[in-house]
């Protein structure tokens, strides 16, 4: 075998691999896990803190003309005001 027959075999070996250690789990089945976000129960959804207090606060970004800007007397007016 050539030089470059031979160092183009060792490259491929060693990007399969690494390409397989890459994708693989910590298990090592090679199957992605599914992330689910740990709920605690005793925590009140959102809707139950708005219900609670009473008041929806938003924000809103008053730096785009028309959606959003500070008026001459410092009232925050625009379409994102609006809605």
């Amino acid at each position: 075998m050539s030089k470059l027959a031979t160092f183009l075999a060792v490259l491929s070996i060693l990007v399969l691999t690494l390409a397989i250690a890459c994708t693989s789990n910590e298990e090592g089945t090679g199957q992605a896990e599914p992330e689910t976000p740990a709920v605690e129960e005793t925590k009140s959804s959102r809707l139950d803190r708005v219900k609670e207090s009473g008041v929806v606060v938003c924000a809103s970004n008053d730096s785009v003309a028309g959606f959003g800007a500070v008026d001459a007397e410092g009232n925050v007016v625009g379409f994102d005001i609006d809605l």
